[in-house]
């Protein structure tokens, strides 16, 4: 699970690079402010994600120390 959610982590940030770019050259306000939106989003799925996985290696961790 962690594994999946690693790549998908990988191309959210992708993404979020991707809208970086095109929000530096779009040319109007509105393009701007779509594009910001849609950054706005990819970096909250980055955040969600990013969470997952740290909840994932806490569970692995804790179960490792209780097999000690």
């Amino acid at each position: 699970m962690a594994e999946i959610l690693s790549i998908a982590l990988a191309r959210e940030q992708n993404t979020v690079l991707y809208y970086t770019e095109i929000y530096q050259k779009a040319t109007t306000e509105r393009a701007q402010k779509m594009i910001w939106t849609l950054l706005e989003e990819e970096k909250g799925h980055v955040i969600k994600i990013q969470n997952h996985i740290n909840e994932i290696q806490s569970i692995i961790e804790a179960e490792r120390k209780k097999l000690k």
